[in-house]
């Protein structure tokens, strides 16, 4: 009897070892941002830190795992150097992450972690493996895929692999199942996204990051929020991380600072939130916690045209924001209407008279090609960026991301020119829902560029406001304009 016990006991040690052993063989996940082709490129100057993968990896290495970070953007990578990445850190997961434009790129990432380790577990996440997971599993070196927000369906997915259990009780995952592809259920949305640790921005290269406008390094891209609770047709935020609005409360969000200014010497932060003002209250708060710091820091930030007044635009001023971006879109009420703004033209005119008065420099973003676009349309967006009159603006025409509204209407109205879900990108027509021709949208892209930053009004102003970093980022946007016009084929001009 006794050594029939002793037995029972020396075989639960060995299975207990045995079971322990399989929960920390799957530690090490290396998250890695594919880089971009050349021709994907959407401006001079731009190389932001992929803020997604750069969150869950925090949010992993607080669980207890074993987490690394490349970024192939910021080091304009090839395949190969991101494969080299790999076989240096020797991770159980390789989690990617990949919008429509870049997918097919995280692809050859797949096969190359596959043919270097074919047990290695490959995920993928991000907008594309959200609204498009058949087509993300349709590559055989695609292990998972993660829908929405990434934190808990990861962590989920890495104890099911540690454990051996069954994928189809990991919520927010598509994998494939008998050679079928089997999405499981959502993951529910995170409640208090305060409760998230520090996103992991420690492994990121610095040194590398830099925005058009921006004036000082280190510079970092940071978000205070998530969710939105606006339905622009043309606007894919709401499919990764859904229409219910979340802010950090300002107190969080400034642990956060302490930790970029202190550890890391971030001297400029620019806030990526789809609507950093949405909830004014927060954000004055959060200002007078960051006077009372009186860092060294400057910032930038998106604002909605009808949320924003000057009482907060003083407060950002005195809390060191120096810039901010307004989606205007269009100078024309119809077409604004039609993109399902929900805000009007005077709005955006008051918006940027109180940036202005507030001493904020201010970036406007305007669409070409919208649903309904006239030449008409196209001289009211040209009369409306002289009037209101902003420091920079950005152009782009208008694009049909998967998922959205206006991808909706696109197909169903064939609309579409590259119908290939990879083909969304701003600087290309990729759709056309107007009365012109592609080449004339592609003309009229150009025209709104030099109509704007050739006056000699608008070239005297800055050459009297230059600084260094200003010059700088006039070269790069002259730049890219050029290219933009080189592009175009040689054609009759619209009408002036």
């Amino acid at each position: 009897m006794r050594l029939k016990r002793i037995r029972t006991l020396f075989f639960n040690f060995y299975e207990t070892r045995k079971y322990v052993k399989e929960m920390i063989d799957i530690q090490k996940i290396l998250f890695i941002q594919p880089p971009p082709l050349k021709e994907q490129d959407l401006m001079e100057g731009i190389k932001y830190p992929p803020l997604g993968i750069t969150s869950i990896a925090g949010f992993m290495r607080a669980k207890g795992y074993t987490v690394g970070l490349y970024d192939g953007c910021a080091f304009s990578a090839t395949t190969e150097d991101v494969l080299s990445e790999v076989k240096k850190f020797e991770p159980d997961v390789v989690a990617l992450t990949a919008t429509s434009a870049i997918i097919y790129h995280a692809f050859a990432v797949a096969s190359l972690v596959k043919q270097f380790n074919p047990s290695i577990k490959v995920v993928i996440g991000g907008p594309h493996a959200t609204e498009l997971p058949y087509h993300a599993l349709s590559n055989e070196n695609v292990d998972v895929v993660l829908r929405g927000e990434g934190e808990l369906s990861l962590l989920e997915l890495m104890e099911a692999y540690d454990k051996g259990s069954d994928l189809h009780l990991v919520k927010g995952i598509g994998f494939r199942d008998n050679g079928k592809i089997f999405l499981t259920s959502p993951m529910p949305l995170l409640k208090d996204i305060d409760e998230l640790p520090f996103p992991a921005y420690d492994l990121l290269p610095l040194e590398k990051y830099q925005s058009p406008y921006s004036l000082r390094k280190p510079f970092i891209a940071m978000v205070r929020t998530r969710g939105c609770p606006y339905d622009c047709s043309y606007c894919e935020i709401p499919n990764v991380y859904d229409r219910r609005f979340r802010v950090q409360s300002p107190e969080r969000s400034i642990k956060e600072i302490d930790y970029l200014v202190k550890e890391l010497g971030v001297k400029e932060i620019a806030f990526k939130d789809s609507i950093f003002t949405i909830v004014p209250s927060n954000v004055m708060k959060f200002c007078d916690l960051l006077m009372e710091r009186n860092y060294d820091l400057t910032w930038c930030a998106n604002a909605r045209v009808d949320n924003f007044n000057l009482e907060l635009a003083k407060k950002m001023k005195q809390a060191g924001c120096f810039s901010v971006t307004f989606g205007l879109e269009t100078g024309d009420q119809r077409i604004l209407d039609n993109l399902r703004k929900r805000a009007t033209l005077e709005q955006g005119r008051e918006a940027v008279k109180i940036a202005k008065k507030a001493k904020l420099d201010v970036v406007a973003n305007f669409m070409v090609g919208n649903p309904g676009e006239t030449y008409g349309s196209i001289e009211n967006t040209i009369k409306y960026m002289k009037e209101v009159d902003p420091t920079y603006v950005y152009m782009g025409f208008c694009t049909a991301f998967p998922g959205t509204e206006l991808r909706r209407q696109a197909e169903q109205n064939n609309w579409l020119i590259q119908k290939d879900p990879t083909s969304v990108r701003y600087e290309d027509v990729q759709m056309n829902a107007t009365e012109l021709t592609n080449e004339e949208l592609k003309q009229a892209l150009n025209r709104m560029y030099r109509a704007f930053y050739f006056r000699p009004k608008y070239i005297l102003r800055r050459m009297f406001k230059l600084s260094p970093a200003d010059i700088k980022n006039n070269l790069k946007g002259f730049k890219s304009i050029l290219r933009n016009t080189l592009r175009v084929k040689k054609g009759k001009e619209l009408e002036t």
